[in-house]
């Protein structure tokens, strides 16, 4: 069994619970300065949520598309995560 990933903030020098992604990076300016919180479950699967404040926005698109869109870009590419409390890049350990 593999090492769970986790999110790590060197600024913070902690790891936190979930990772902002900003929707720009796959849709462009459709989701420019969306972000979602991505974390990983003890299967060390992908997780992907809206942040509550950009939900009422997001909820006109098809949402599993662009959740499986980010857990590939996740997967693909690693650290591309921003820390939620002081919003620096985070790593994926």
């Amino acid at each position: 069994m593999s090492k769970v990933r986790k999110i790590y903030c060197p600024n913070e020098k902690k790891f936190v619970p979930y990772g902002l992604f900003n929707g720009y990076g796959i849709g462009d300016r459709l989701l420019e300065d969306v972000y979602f919180r991505v974390s990983f479950d003890a299967n060390n699967n992908t997780e992907v949520v809206i942040s509550p404040d950009a939900k009422d926005y997001f909820d006109q698109f098809n949402s599993d598309y662009w959740y499986n869109a980010i857990k590939k870009e996740i997967d693909d590419h690693g650290d591309i995560l921003t820390c939620p409390y002081c919003e620096d890049d985070c790593e994926i350990q």
